[in-house]
């Protein structure tokens, strides 16, 4: 994985379209519900309110009903998964990456790419990933880090 800015300036010289983008880009704003909105996981009509319904103990006691609510919000979420709206991105530029965004710190999902063994990756397909930064609230975890094709020299030394 290169390090320097100037490794970028040729990946980027050499793209026909970049497209950037910024900020968080997934909240209430795009007509994701949070928990407690009007549309929000705690105002649908179960027959059990949701904290108990997500516990193990409701999974022990009620598998059939756990199962049932759980594939009907599994079909939600991948409604409302994000996704990058280009099917081949010559450069992929993730301002932050990190452990409170994503398990891998970006998700693969919606970049992606997977890396494992014998799984091949998915759309968007991006030539070059480019890590600009970590955030905070990861502590130095980089889990995915690998996932990227450059970073930064201040990425590496944040990295625990």
């Amino acid at each position: 994985m290169g390090n320097s800015v100037e490794e970028l300036q040729k990946i980027i010289d050499k793209g026909k379209r970049i497209v950037f983008f910024g900020g968080a880009g997934v909240s209430t704003e795009s007509g994701i519900p949070d928990f407690r909105s009007v549309d929000g996981l705690y105002h649908q009509k179960y027959d059990y309110p949701p904290e108990e319904i997500l516990s193990h103990t409701f999974f022990e006691r009620r598998p059939e009903e756990f199962f049932r609510v759980d594939h009907e919000l599994l079909g939600r979420s991948k409604e409302m998964m994000p996704h990058l709206p280009f099917a081949r991105i010559d450069v992929l530029i993730v301002e932050e990456m990190g452990k409170n965004i994503s398990g891998t710190g970006m998700d693969p999902n919606i970049i992606g790419r997977v890396r494992i063994e014998g799984q091949e990756d998915a759309l968007p397909f991006c030539s070059k990933i480019v890590v600009l930064g970590l955030t905070p609230e990861s502590h130095g975890n980089a889990l995915g880090i690998g996932l990227a094709d450059v970073t930064t020299r201040a990425v590496a030394d944040q990295i625990d």
